[in-house]
């Protein structure tokens, strides 16, 4: 469970977003073969997910969005889809987790295409979030977060990002700081 909230913030009342600020940068230690990866990687036949998503009961009419299955083949398009609905399911079904039957969930995540970034045999994605929550009895809360995945074949990851405004402001994925929360291993092929 805490996992999950680390990839999204809240405030509650009339304040602005609210984003975690420990940066952290995994030291380069590419070779001129190997991309810089933003995050460590697990070696051949070592993935292990470490991450199981929330997965809600209905609350009232308010039902758990569902979780994507994971591509069949990555590539720039089936990774970012991928990433969209997982990420929007994802913080969806966190928020419903934490809900009563009364509250009002909106939630958006996009991408950006640009900011889909070939790495290695996979593919980074950068996405942010945003929306609110308002109970019966008026209590507002809004949610802002951003993120990067990396998508391939054989695993994904996911790892916040530390950057302070929105992604369309980001040159590229691997020049932002990234939280020091931890990579997440949402996805093992060898776990199907």
């Amino acid at each position: 469970m805490v996992a999950a909230m680390v990839l999204f913030t809240g405030c509650t009342g009339g304040g602005g977003p609210n984003v975690a600020s420990s940066p952290s940068q995994t030291t380069d230690s590419s070779t001129p073969d190997q991309p810089t990866l933003p995050f460590e990687t697990p070696g051949p036949g070592e993935c292990t997910q470490s991450f199981e998503p929330p997965q809600p009961s209905p609350k009232g009419d308010l039902k758990p969005e569902p979780y994507p299955a994971y591509p069949g083949t990555v590539t720039a398009e089936s990774a970012e889809g991928f990433v969209v609905n997982y990420h929007y399911a994802l913080v969806y079904n966190e928020i419903l987790t934490h809900s009563t039957e009364n509250t009002t969930i909106s939630i958006g995540a996009t991408t950006l295409s640009r900011l889909t970034e070939p790495a290695g045999d996979g593919y980074l994605v950068g996405i942010q979030h945003s929306g609110y929550t308002e109970e019966e009895d008026g209590l507002h809360a809004d949610y802002y977060g951003r993120a990067v995945y990396y998508i391939t074949p054989e695993y994904a990851l996911s790892l916040n990002l530390d950057h302070d405004g929105p992604l369309d402001e980001v040159e590229s994925l691997q020049s932002v700081n990234y939280s020091s929360s931890g990579t997440l291993t949402i996805y093992c092929q060898s776990d199907e």
